[in-house]
């Protein structure tokens, strides 16, 4: 099941449409349709801080629980506030890093093109 099967499951999961999904979101409307491999950070956050309940790790891996356990979630639980707040921000945190990770192989790819389109030029001089 690739991200964008995922999200729409998620969305169905909601009793939401996609569109009514990508608009509670702040994505633009046609977003999930138009997702060809997979996601931007900054889009899994924004999704992440309206849908609190969707396990970010299901949704870009397939793997685990579609949405975070209910523990966590649940008001009972001692400290489960102060749990909640510090899985949002390691969940930014690992957004954050992903986006640096993503500029920085950018630019090293930058780099090694404007590298190998201009190779050094070597004079060989004579000795005679």
């Amino acid at each position: 099941m690739s991200v964008k099967e995922r999200l729409k499951k998620f969305a169905k999961s909601q009793e939401r449409s996609v569109r009514a999904f990508e608009i509670k979101s702040g994505l633009n409307i046609g977003y999930v349709n138009a997702i060809r491999v997979s996601i931007q950070p900054d889009k899994i956050q924004s999704i992440a801080s309206h849908y609190p309940n969707l396990n970010t790790g299901w949704l870009l891996t397939g793997e685990g629980d579609m949405e975070k356990s209910s523990f966590i979630q649940s008001n009972n639980c001692t400290g489960c506030e102060e749990l909640n707040k510090k899985v949002s921000e390691l969940e930014k945190e690992k957004a954050d890093l992903t986006s640096q990770l993503k500029d920085q192989l950018l630019f090293t790819q930058k780099l090694l093109l404007e590298k190998s389109a201009h190779p050094r030029v070597t004079v060989k001089r004579n000795t005679g």
